[in-house]
């Protein structure tokens, strides 16, 4: 009995035994696979790029650039993890930085460092392209900045130098001395400066906010503005100075309508212009936007903007009479108010027209409202300058994409130069904010730097660099439009180069350069050398622009 008990009880044991690792086992498989589904899906993030000293993602060659990866997996389970290096015209152009397994820890979460020697890389802009297994990523995962959505860029350039830039009234029509951004500071960011400088642009614009300058009667303070003018100068950079908006000393911050506020705003205008401007190297333009109920409170009233203008202007005539002045600055180009002002003789005296052809379509049709209001003021006998004080496009959620921003943006300078406009703002410098549903926080060429900490480029920056370098010095000769493709042909002394694109899909162009060989140069810098068939090239165009000019194989 004993016996049989015990030999029961040793079985009983052993069943014990395989059942307890069999539940060990079924626990062990429940726990990974909860483990597994409670991890995040995989997460990518670039939290760093820019060289050892700064961080951002554009380079003078000869820069290394350093990339820092933090990747979060979804799985435990080995994987492949490349990252490539792409030409950003041409994604089949890729150079392998990395591949290797990667066994993640425990808590998934691995760092991923990568440094490039940008001297080994032509001028051009690269997209960097991460894979892990798969699934290929191109930008930050889960973003909740507009700057974490941008595409992982590298801008890799070297400065070029222009000619001098002339001191008439207004920029001679060669690229790119006519072409400027919106800043929104106003003690100098060298670092931002630098960054135009290198990009070609040559116009700085920036408020001049009367309730900054005049913070008790007849007390002018222009602190910041005249360090930013010096900084503009030494860079060759032109200020463009806009007086405007209310002061609570004054008819309680409203546009000023009594004639106690016209007469101080009026003063205030002479006071800045003859301690800013006494060689003439400014431009002034009065008020911004004067035409929309946002900036001219309760709404607008073109008889009262008028008696402004007209006062502003004497005051600025009698501290410099060779003082540029430029005015109205309508929203659009808004032919009824600006017909009023005509009517009434207010812009009898100004040195140019300044609008802001904002639109939602695509650049080339402002030449139909540059047309018709070329034939308005020639209607009142007024052969004046137009200028395009601000415009650009948003790269908001509803809005467009960074490529075809950068697109956008050429094709609008490029567009002014054909109307022989003379300056064209770019609005805007840098991002307002980082929310990317807010289309006023997007019209940066460079990402909004206060929240990332980084000075990150948008495609836009390197095409407006790459069009400065390209055509520098050059001016436009002639163009034509004809089945929705648009040839533009600039000169200098001594050659021709030209532009094309297309604003109606994809089109194929045979165009006559007599050249047996031609160089194209896309929009983000990368090269291509092409034999023509007797002087004639034939190629596919698209919305981007494309730089044609004769190749020089010595």
């Amino acid at each position: 009995m004993h016996r049989k008990y015990q030999n029961h009880k040793g079985v009983l044991r052993a069943m014990d035994i395989v059942a307890l690792i069999g539940l060990l086992l079924a626990i062990s498989l429940i726990s990974i696979t909860y483990l597994v589904k409670m991890m995040p899906n995989t997460e990518v993030k670039l939290v760093y790029i820019g060289t050892h000293k700064i961080g951002k993602n554009w380079f003078i060659r000869g820069e290394v650039a350093v990339l820092e990866f933090a990747i979060r997996y979804s799985s435990l389970s080995r994987k492949v993890l490349e990252i490539d290096l792409l030409n950003y015209d041409d994604y089949s152009l890729v150079m392998r930085l990395v591949k290797r397994r990667v066994r993640p820890a425990l808590d998934g979460m691995e760092k991923v460092r990568v440094e490039i020697n940008t001297r080994e890389l032509p001028i051009g802009l690269y997209l960097v392209q991460l894979h892990i297994g798969d699934k290929v990523y191109t930008s930050n995962t889960n973003p909740k900045y507009n700057y974490e959505k941008y595409p992982w860029i590298i801008a890799v350039m070297e400065p070029f130098k222009m000619g001098n830039r002339s001191s008439f009234k207004f920029p001679l029509l060669k690229v790119p001395y006519g072409l400027g951004v919106n800043i929104h500071f106003v003690l100098p960011r060298k670092i931002d400066l630098d960054m135009m400088h290198l990009a070609g642009i040559s116009i700085v614009r920036m408020d001049l906010f009367w309730s900054h300058v005049e913070r008790s009667p007849k007390e002018y303070n222009l602190d910041g503005y005249i360090q930013l003018a010096q900084e503009l100068l030494k860079r060759g950079m032109r200020p463009l100075f806009i007086l405007d908006y209310g002061n609570p000393l004054y008819d309680n911050g409203l546009p000023p309508s009594s004639e106690l506020g016209v007469r101080a705003f009026a003063e205030y205008a002479m006071y800045v212009v003859s301690r800013l401007d006494k060689e003439g190297n400014i431009i002034w333009e009065v008020w911004n936007e004067p035409n929309i109920e946002v900036f001219w409170k309760p709404k607008p009233n073109a008889t009262q903007y008028a008696e402004l203008l007209k006062a502003t202007l004497k005051a600025i005539r009698s501290a410099n009479p060779n003082a540029v002045v430029i005015a109205p600055a309508t929203s659009g180009v808004d032919l009824e108010f600006i017909e009023k002002l005509l009517k009434i003789g207010a812009l009898r005296g100004i040195d140019a027209i300044s609008v802001h052809p904002y639109r939602d379509n695509i650049p080339e049709t402002v030449l139909t409202d540059y047309k018709k209001l070329r034939e308005i003021l020639a209607k009142y006998g007024l052969n004046l300058p137009i200028v395009c004080s601000e415009w650009g496009y948003s790269t908001w959620s509803n809005g467009i994409s960074m490529r075809r921003q950068a697109a956008y943006v050429v094709r609008m300078y490029i567009t002014n130069l054909m109307e022989g406009i003379p300056i064209t703002i770019i609005y805007d410098w840098k991002d307002d904010g980082p929310d990317i549903n807010n289309a006023e926080h997007n019209f940066g060429l460079i990402a909004d730097y206060e929240s990332a900490g980084l000075r990150l480029i948008k495609p836009a920056y390197f095409a407006i660099y790459n069009t400065a370098r390209i055509l520098h010095d050059y001016v436009v000769k002639n163009y034509t439009i004809k089945d929705n493709v648009i040839i533009v042909e600039f000169v200098n002394e001594k050659s021709r180069k030209y532009v094309v694109w297309s604003f109606g899909g994809e089109n194929e162009i045979a165009l006559r350069v007599g050249w047996s060989k031609v160089k194209v140069t896309n929009l983000f810098g990368k090269t291509r050398i092409y034999e023509t068939m007797y002087g004639v090239l034939s190629l596919k165009v698209s919305e981007e622009p494309i730089f044609i000019e004769r190749y020089n194989s010595g």
